[in-house]
């Protein structure tokens, strides 16, 4: 899940990144992946929140009906371990790395 503001520069980078990841898990990969974006403001995060911490992507994990929280990671943590100009491979290693994904 990407909690994003549209005012947010590296947001549209994060997203080119979660299409091309998406197109990665097409129908002939045994697992299911689902993507989705949320307007981090639409979940009532405040402004501190928004300026601070999006884009912030989170992870799950469905198995057997039972949802576990792989974790997330927010602005600062993107940045530090991204920079602030990265490619979508940059992106699939930091998500591996962060995720097990």
């Amino acid at each position: 899940m990407h909690l994003y503001d549209e005012e947010e520069f590296l947001c549209d980078v994060i997203d080119d990144c979660l299409d091309k990841l998406a197109k990665r898990y097409d129908s002939k990969t045994p697992e299911k992946v689902l993507f989705c974006k949320i307007r981090a403001r639409d979940l009532g995060s405040d402004s501190s929140f928004v300026d601070n911490a999006v884009p912030t992507i989170q992870c799950y994990r469905i198995e057997k009906r039972k949802t576990c929280d792989l974790g997330s990671v927010v602005k600062p943590e993107i940045v530090e371990g991204l920079g602030e100009d990265f490619t979508a491979e940059d992106f699939f290693r930091f998500m591996r790395n962060n995720f097990n994904v």
